[in-house]
């Protein structure tokens, strides 16, 4: 009987873009070509109580674990990248960059919980920019479509420009240098674990910021 090959179950946060998903995986991937990659995407709360009981080998986020959470788990960071605003041409106007915001529809994650969300709108009120919030969506790869269609400005991280910019064809109205968005690995303690895990984690200690452009 031929062997089963070796899985790596993995939760997704939501909010996490896939390319962003592919990336971090691809290095485990590479060292692993017989592993089978078993993806499944939910809300960070949900994917952290199935670790805590193994039946994920880790998650990926884009937030670390939340505080006061009574489960064993340790989050690394694996890489950061700074955030560019992105739309369809007809939005973008000759006004520089954040001032063409001011009154423009924008486009943002759903919940409270999406950091990303939280910095975009604490950085817009800081600027003292209103926008208009024309769509807020869970699903990321939902939120660039409506872009694309130009239903407004969106955010996502400046290393996936080239890729948002040509599969969704829009463009870069601008980069937000004071804001950065990092991607973790969560895992749970365990005494014997996962062999492509311990890769990653270990690599996020040497290789910190391996996303930034």
């Amino acid at each position: 009987l031929d062997a089963r090959p070796e899985e790596l179950r993995v939760g997704v946060v939501d909010a996490l873009p896939k390319s962003i998903t592919h990336r971090l995986l691809a290095p485990v991937i590479a060292n692993h070509p017989d592993m089978k990659i078993i993806c499944r995407e939910e809300q960070m709360t949900t994917l952290l109580g199935e670790l805590a009981v193994h039946r994920l080998d880790l998650v990926l986020a884009d937030s670390p674990m939340p505080p006061g959470m009574n489960i064993r788990c340790f989050s690394h960071e694996l890489g950061a990248s700074r955030i560019a605003c992105f739309a369809h041409r007809r939005l973008i106007s000759e006004t520089a960059f954040p001032a063409c915001l001011n009154d423009a529809p924008v486009l943002i994650p759903t919940g409270s919980s999406s950091t990303l969300r939280t910095n975009i709108l604490s950085w817009l009120k800081r600027q003292g920019i209103v926008v208009r919030v024309a769509g807020e969506f869970d699903d990321s790869a939902l939120l660039k479509a409506f872009g694309s269609a130009g239903h407004g400005f969106f955010f996502a991280p400046e290393v996936i420009t080239d890729e948002i910019c040509q599969r969704y064809d829009v463009e870069v109205a601008g980069v937000v240098p004071d804001l950065q968005q990092s991607f973790y690995a969560v895992v749970a303690e365990r005494r014997h674990p996962h062999s492509a895990v311990k890769e990653l984690t270990e690599r996020a200690g040497s290789d910190i910021g391996f996303l930034s452009t």
